[in-house]
């Protein structure tokens, strides 16, 4: 069981597509800027770049060998543009693809949400409590 750790929600939505994309971790895939910045509704690839080096920084992307003007350029905090090196190959390390596939699942989202969304908890617990005590003082007043 992976002990997920809490992410923000575009952060969590990414790992979860590169995940589904690879197909095992450390191995390197082709992703396309455009498709995740519209899926993801990001402003532009400076959003994007923020967001991977986000990851990149917590221990979750790897970057291949062959791709190390790219991770230069995430070193020294500017974005690679597509024309200057096509697409990029990105890889993610055991603890980035375990996690985003635990973000992939129905459950796990399920998981996450419950976590963001504790008020939701706290308002069932009191419409519940509301009614076992109408419940109990209803029953004792037929009783009676």
């Amino acid at each position: 069981m992976v002990n997920i750790m809490w992410l923000p929600t575009k952060e969590r939505k990414l790992l979860a597509i590169y995940a589904e994309k690879a197909e095992s971790y450390g191995k390197a895939f082709m992703v396309s800027n455009e498709e995740i910045i519209k899926f993801l509704n990001l402003k532009d690839e400076r959003e994007l770049f923020n967001l991977e080096s986000k990851l990149w920084f917590k221990g979750f992307l790897n970057f291949p060998p062959s791709d190390k003007p790219r991770k230069e350029k995430y070193e020294n905090g500017k974005p690679a543009g597509t024309e200057e090196y096509g697409e990029p190959q990105i890889s993610l390390t055991d603890k980035g693809y375990n996690i985003g596939l635990k973000y992939g699942t129905i459950l796990g989202k399920f998981e996450l949400w419950s976590r963001e969304n504790i008020w939701f908890w706290v308002v069932l617990g009191v419409v519940m409590s509301a009614i076992g005590i109408v419940t109990t003082i209803a029953v004792a007043f037929i009783k009676d």
